[in-house]
């Protein structure tokens, strides 16, 4: 969904267990990359970094979609949960920002 219709792409981690997270990322890379050309794509496995990233990038009217965490309070790699959350990152960048809601 992101490769056909956003204008950047931003891969990060999200609950990779086991796994590799820098090949999960390199696959979705290679996805993202087959369904659409010219997709802006970076890659940041820090989730939080990324979600910053996001929200630096974006200019007015533009529209962010973070995905994949949903209410989830944290990231499960190999058998460790470290609290995090999408909305407390989002929060914490308006709260550096400035940024208030209306």
């Amino acid at each position: 969904m992101a490769a056909q219709y956003a204008d950047r792409v931003i891969i990060t981690m999200d609950n990779p267990r086991g796994e590799d997270p820098a090949e999960i990322a390199r696959q979705i890379e290679q996805g993202v990359l087959e369904a659409r050309r010219g997709t802006v794509l970076s890659t940041i496995l820090d989730r939080e970094a990324a979600v910053f990233a996001a929200l630096e990038g974006a200019k007015s009217g533009d529209v962010v979609v973070i995905s994949g965490k949903g209410p989830e309070k944290h990231i499960v790699i190999g058998d460790r949960k470290i609290p995090y959350s999408d909305r407390d990152a989002v929060l914490a960048w308006a709260a550096r920002k400035g940024v208030t809601w209306r």
